[in-house]
Parts: C-alpha cells; structure tokens; sequence
C-alpha cells in the first residue's frame, strides 16, 4: 500500500481511490470510510464536486474519520510500532 495513503488518512483527508480494484488498498479505504473507491465517473464526479465545493466554502477539504481512527494511521503511532518491534528484535522488550 502506498505512503500516500497513510499520509492521508494521518492527517484526516479525504481519499479518492480509482478505478476499484478490490485490492487491499481499497478495502481499507472502505473499512476506514475515509474517501470513495469507485470505478464510476458519475459517482467520481459527485465526490470530486462536493469536496470541491467544501474546499470553496471552508478553505479546506472534510474528513470523515473519528479520531480514534485516525489516530491509528498517524506518525507518532507508527513510530511507537516501530520502537516496539526494534526493542523485541534487541531483547528489551517487554
């Protein structure tokens, strides 16, 4: 899964993975409901327009995930779970 994603999702913003190729990436997107997958224009269309028109009235665009969600894709959780496997891997784990 790319980067991009995490960095996405860390941050709250909305993701627009196209077209669907029910991959790993796109089941996430879709347990996570943070963005659209979808291999329909229309459907693409509508997403795009309205965060769009968010970006236009708000400055920004709206995520969609609670904080708890959230929380699990950012840097500092990401480091924690590095720090963890590097002390089980030199025997300080606990």
């Amino acid at each position: 899964m790319t980067t991009k994603f995490f960095e996405a999702v860390g941050v709250n913003r909305p993701v627009l993975l196209m077209p669907d190729n029910a991959d790993t990436l796109a089941d996430m997107v879709r347990q996570t409901g943070c963005g659209l997958v979808s291999s329909d224009a229309k459907e693409i269309e509508g997403f795009l327009t309205t965060k769009l028109d968010e970006w236009r009235t708000f400055g920004y665009t709206k995520g969609s995930l609670d904080e708890k969600t959230r929380m699990e894709f950012s840097r500092k959780k990401g480091a924690e779970k590095v720090e963890k496997m590097i002390l089980e891997l030199t025997g300080k784990g606990k």
